[in-house]
C-alpha cells in the first residue's frame, strides 16, 4: 500500500470514529459531560477537547501551518 493510501485511510478511520464518538455524546446533558468522573482527562468534556486539539495539531501539521492553541478560545 502507498503510504498516501495508509495516511488517507487512517484519515477516514479518524472521521468516522469522531463522528461516532460525538454522536453518542449528543445526547448527554453538559452538566454530566463536564462532571468529573476521575478519568484521564478528567471529564468527558475533557476527553473531547483532547481529540479535538490532537487533530488540530496533527492537521497543522500536515498543512505546514503552525497551530496556536490560543485560536481555542
Amino acid at each position: 500500500m502507498k503510504t498516501t493510501n495508509y495516511f488517507q485511510r487512517l484519515s477516514q478511520y479518524n472521521q468516522w470514529m469522531n463522528e461516532k464518538i460525538y454522536q453518542a455524546c449528543a445526547s448527554i446533558p453538559d452538566e454530566i459531560r463536564r462532571e468529573d468522573k476521575r478519568a484521564f482527562f478528567n471529564s468527558i468534556h475533557g476527553t473531547l477537547n483532547h481529540i479535538l486539539l490532537a487533530d488540530k495539531l496533527w492537521l497543522s501539521r500536515f498543512e505546514n501551518y503552525t497551530f496556536e492553541i490560543e485560536s481555542l478560545r
